[in-house]
């Protein structure tokens, strides 16, 4: 039971039995979820979840870049200093064709 919704948990399993591909997690509901289940469930709950997550179950997102590339398109940035030059590029802003990722 969710905050007296019964039917919640029941309506959850079913949007994740629609579709099997690994659920998208971003990295700080990570902890949340790791906490959650720790502190309210039991610390085996909390072990499997995170060996799922090591099982590859779930896709962790960063959503540092996402936040960051938000920002800039919102303050019209076309120039972003970033260490990450692997995965930066994927972001693609509305206001230009890409950024300019320093240095």
């Amino acid at each position: 039971m969710f905050d007296g919704e019964p039917d919640l948990g029941r309506r959850a399993n079913g949007v994740a039995a629609f579709d099997t591909r690994p659920l998208v997690l971003p990295e700080p509901l990570l902890v949340e979820i790791g906490y959650m289940l720790g502190s309210r469930a039991s610390a085996s709950a909390e072990a499997d979840f995170l060996r799922d997550v090591a099982d590859g179950l779930y896709t962790v997102e960063s959503i540092f870049r996402w936040c960051v590339g938000a920002l800039a398109e919102r303050l019209g940035i076309t120039r972003v200093a970033t260490l990450d030059t692997r995965h930066f590029p994927v972001v693609k802003p509305r206001h230009i064709s890409a950024f300019t990722l320093l240095p």
